[in-house]
């Protein structure tokens, strides 16, 4: 039988947040956001110690917070490079400023305290770099109010549709997920990787856009938190890497497997393992040197939750459908789900007004600047 969250509880460290989040789920299923990791993780109160100390220049606090109004009040704006140069380092600092205007601060989501689990690396498949400018992958930090467990029957399909705003263009992306239960470094090789690994499963991240019609470069991207919006993750898919025999087979089938990407029963796309900077495991080794040079963010550390990129083209999402996956060459069970896509609420709140105006004055002075 394949083993799930409950019986995978010994092999994760801090897995009992993840446990909680899948539990509490399958009770709030009428919730949007179905379920939450409850408890911190080393991540977070690394993060907050990092982030407390540092001090970002006014124009990097100001991207931070114009990115972080945008997703939260699902709205476009011109992309920040239109209008300014902006470097990477720039754009890591507008990450770490992000994080913590939406974790240190004590904002709320969902009426639940947010703060980082785990990581998304984006724009591992360069079969798409060129269709959005960019040359290189890049990170975003993944929350506890953006980790969600989809209820789902044995078979991996989805009890209930998940509910989102279309204002943002969303695309779904094919997946594989890693939970980390010790520590990676950078001199490490694939099959020491691995051992840092405690699961695999396969999840759906869901991607949205703050620039109109997917129009940004590679600096954009890592501000708006590579574009991460919601990683779906099925409580039946997972796989114990202490269970497996041959860590170095398993490292041939990360490689080699193949998936196929159905939309409402139609076949519409094909990956492979190779396509994330040839395998998943290669995607995880990419992260680890990248952060052991980026002194501002923590090391990757036990109970994050890592997703390595997408396998196919990003598609994009339209209401009521229905997406769904097949594997071959690894045992992975395919993932069901199906989208209903709604409209943003409008608010009359002051903290609502204020953060749409701060957006609205950006769009105004960075289109009269062009």
């Amino acid at each position: 039988m394949r083993p799930t969250l409950v019986a995978l509880k010994e092999n994760i460290p801090h897995g009992k947040y993840a446990i909680k989040r899948f539990k509490i789920g399958q009770q709030t299923a009428k919730r949007e956001h179905w379920g939450s990791i409850l408890e911190e993780g080393p991540l977070a109160s690394q993060c907050r110690k990092l982030y407390n100390n540092f001090t970002p220049s006014l124009a990097v606090n100001q991207i931070a917070r114009i990115a972080q109004n945008a997703r939260i009040y699902s709205m476009q704006i011109p992309p920040f490079t239109k209008s300014q140069p902006l470097s990477q380092e720039n754009a890591s600092e507008a990450v770490a400023q992000g994080c913590w205007l939406r974790s240190s601060k004590g904002q709320k989501e969902g009426g639940l305290r947010t703060f980082p689990v785990g990581r998304k690396i984006g724009f591992t498949n360069k079969n798409i770099w060129a269709q959005y400018n960019v040359d290189a992958p890049n990170w975003g930090y993944m929350y506890n109010q953006t980790i969600l467990g989809i209820p789902t029957d044995r078979t991996g399909q989805s009890r209930k549709s998940f509910r989102m705003k279309r204002t943002l263009e969303p695309k779904i992306e094919p997946e594989i997920v890693f939970g980390i239960g010790q520590t990676p470094t950078a001199s490490m090789n694939d099959e020491e990787l691995l051992s840092c690994v405690s699961w695999v499963c396969h999840g759906f991240e869901i991607v949205e856009s703050i620039f109109p019609d997917w129009k940004f470069n590679a600096v954009d991207t890592t501000i708006a938190g590579g574009l991460h919006r919601v990683l779906l993750l099925d409580n039946h898919n997972m796989r114990s890497v202490s269970d497996i025999k041959s860590h170095a087979d398993f490292l041939t089938q990360l490689q080699n497997f193949e998936i196929d990407l159905f939309c409402n029963g139609k076949l519409v796309d094909q990956g492979k393992g190779s396509n994330v900077l040839g395998s998943p495991i290669k995607a995880l080794k990419h992260l680890v040197e990248l952060l052991n040079d980026q002194t501002l963010h923590p090391q990757i550390m036990p109970g994050e939750i890592i997703t390595t990129g997408t396998l196919t083209k990003a598609l994009p999402i339209n209401d009521g459908d229905v997406w769904h996956t097949h594997f071959r060459g690894i045992e992975l069970g395919g993932y069901r789900v199906q989208f209903e896509l709604t409209d943003p609420t409008i608010h009359a709140s002051q903290k609502y007004l204020d953060g749409r105006n701060e957006v609205l004055r950006y769009i105004q002075k960075a289109n009269a600047s062009v």
